[in-house]
């Protein structure tokens, strides 16, 4: 099941024009346990797959800018066309919810509600970067060369980019200290298990 969002927000710079049009997408894998005190084993071996581990979420990205290097008097001008994120996000699905208890339905709400919301966190830090990229691009000047004017371009999303780490890792240890803590949205996975909760560039995962 995939289901598509798609954000529009329009930026004037100067006296040319860049818009960030943004889409993020779900995919659902299916939990096909009927028990909670078998979710951890499940999601283990068939939750979604980063490197060697198996997570319970997953969120992909990448942040893009459609641009152009334009010879004019002077030099080189910078003119950005578009500056956008794509993302997928990939949740769980429990297809055989119906037969937990009442107790059990009202937690797996709750639990799964937390794990797209920590996802969602992570695409917005995403869109942080490409507001960025937007508000600084506007100030590269008439370059020299075209080579220069790329090169302004990139420190500028080198900058935005190194933002969304720092925010995704302040996100991330947040999520261990509640994990660690005495919060009772983790309860029923604490039998000596562990969440593993970690990004990276173009990628962020809550795993086991």
């Amino acid at each position: 099941m995939k289901i598509l969002i798609t954000f529009v927000m329009v930026y004037f710079i100067g006296t040319c024009h860049a818009s960030t049009s943004n889409s993020l997408s779900y995919e659902y894998y299916d939990i096909e346990v009927d028990k909670v005190s078998k979710l951890y084993n499940f999601v283990k071996k068939a939750g979604p797959k980063v490197g060697e581990r198996n997570a319970w979420a997953t969120l992909d990205w990448d942040l893009n800018t459609e641009y152009e290097l334009r010879s004019v008097k002077g030099g080189c001008r910078f003119i950005a066309k578009d500056v956008y994120v794509v993302g997928k996000v990939t949740l769980p699905k429990w297809t055989k919810s119906k037969d937990l208890t009442d107790s059990d339905k009202k937690w797996w709400s709750e639990f799964s509600q937390f794990i797209l919301d920590h996802e969602k966190n992570h695409y917005n830090n995403t869109l942080i970067g490409a507001e960025e990229i937007v508000s600084e691009i506007k100030n590269i000047p008439v370059t020299e060369s075209c080579k220069k004017a790329r090169e302004e371009y990139l420190s500028i999303k080198h900058k935005a980019l190194n933002k969304i780490h720092k925010l995704d890792l302040q996100l991330d240890k947040q999520t261990r200290r509640k994990f660690a803590g005495n919060d009772k949205l983790f309860a029923r996975l604490k039998n000596g298990q562990t969440l593993v909760v970690q990004s990276s560039f173009m990628r962020g995962y809550l795993g086991l």
